[in-house]
């Protein structure tokens, strides 16, 4: 049997034009057929150009192009989010949380936040950088984001009234701790002023919250992922998304986070308490 191998044009990208017209798309606007044929298209454009760069050596694997890309993990629906920001009420990281599921922050992001990032009046906070483990022992370290990661971010009411509360008592623990604080400026900091390592936020903090709240061990980054799927569910333009998400692209957006809207049978989810847009 006689086999085809397709390539893309090197003068018109499929994958450049996916861009161009996902730049113009509006979830509200779009019927659930249409994701599904961007999510196709998508895969078709990525295994052609894949094929052209290596000189249209392998056959098309069909598994591999109808299959979409959606965010790992599983996002909350709106009442597990409520759940959610209940049980952190007073909790030592409730702002951390809030911003990650409201503002849609990376975890790293909201723990390499600096006092002098926020402007609590305005409403709003600025992403300038992140913190991250280095890996083999290498310790934590702050470090510049992708270009489309740095961006400024509305803060609902829910996420300045939580800032507030943290920082009364971010202002108690360095008084106790008096000479032993050592003051980075850090939002998010351990009881004597250090960086926080992640992994242990999440071992000692997060997952007893998940525990209280009677909620499903999800990971922390699901509560991203929360953030953009509730909002896409709501109908939120995906440019919209794009910005707050800090994706380089709109089209990402659209096939990582869309879907979950439309795979829902039930009917659209409640809004949350605060909107996770300004």
């Amino acid at each position: 049997m006689r086999q085809t191998v397709l390539r893309s044009s090197p003068a018109l990208s499929a994958n450049s034009l996916f861009e161009r017209k996902a730049r113009s798309l509006d979830v509200r606007t779009l019927s659930p057929s249409i994701f599904t044929s961007a999510s196709i298209l998508r895969g078709c454009a990525n295994r052609c150009e894949s094929i052209y760069l290596k000189g249209g050596h392998g056959l098309l694997d069909h598994s591999r192009i109808f299959r979409g890309t959606p965010a790992k993990g599983e996002p909350l629906d709106a009442k597990q989010a409520v759940a959610l920001l209940e049980a952190a009420r007073g909790d030592r990281f409730e702002a951390l949380y809030v911003l990650c599921l409201l503002c849609g922050l990376r975890q790293g992001e909201a723990l390499a936040l600096r006092w002098q990032d926020l402007n609590l009046d305005a409403g709003n906070l600025r992403v300038s950088c992140q913190l991250q483990r280095v890996r083999g022992g290498g310790g934590l370290r702050f470090s510049e984001p992708k270009n489309a990661s740095r961006r400024t971010v509305g803060l609902p009411q829910r996420a300045v009234s939580a800032l507030k509360s943290h920082r009364k008592c971010q202002l108690e623990e360095k008084l106790r701790a008096g000479t032993l604080y050592q003051d980075n400026g850090l939002v998010f900091a351990s009881g004597q002023g250090k960086p926080l390592d992640a992994q242990n936020v999440v071992n000692r903090y997060y997952k007893p919250l998940l525990r209280r709240a009677g909620l499903p061990p999800i990971r922390f980054h699901d509560l991203r992922h929360s953030c953009l799927s509730l909002l896409a569910q709501r109908g939120e333009p995906i440019r919209d998304l794009q910005a707050l998400a800090g994706h380089a692209t709109a089209a990402f957006t659209l096939q990582r986070y869309t879907h979950h809207h439309y795979e829902a049978s039930g009917p659209r989810c409640a809004r949350l308490p605060s909107s996770p847009l300004p």
